[in-house]
């Protein structure tokens, strides 16, 4: 226990910061959590505006989850529902995972095959 601490004490510290979307944008940061364990999951997210006003939040438990990936584009397909919901003319998707990301930004029709599986 004192070897995890006294790691956890040295590890670098990186200071991260939500960055507002352009004017006339609505951001809408998405994320999940997944428990392989007991395979439960949940998502959820918020919606902000240029100014950094939150305007709506929400948060689900999902079913059926198979693995984190799956999750996460769980919480952000609930992310682009609520924005359709509340007719967000203009959003601004922003994900922490890397490959939904990178497909997000590539404007592809097709996914890459391993996210596929999951949509």
């Amino acid at each position: 226990m004192d070897d995890i601490l006294t790691l956890l004490l040295k590890a670098p510290i990186a200071r991260v910061a939500w960055l507002p979307p352009h004017d006339r944008f609505i951001k809408i940061n998405t994320d999940a959590s997944f428990d392989d364990k007991t395979m439960r999951s949940a998502g959820g997210g918020v919606l902000r505006d240029s100014l950094g006003r939150v305007l709506a939040m929400f948060l689900c438990e999902f079913k059926d989850m198979k693995c984190p990936l799956e999750a996460e584009l769980e919480a952000l397909e609930l992310g682009m529902f609520v924005a359709l919901r509340l007719n967000v003319r203009r959003p601004c998707f922003e994900v922490d995972n890397l490959d939904i990301a990178n497909y997000l930004r590539s404007r592809r029709d097709i996914p890459p095959k391993h996210l596929m599986k999951f949509m």
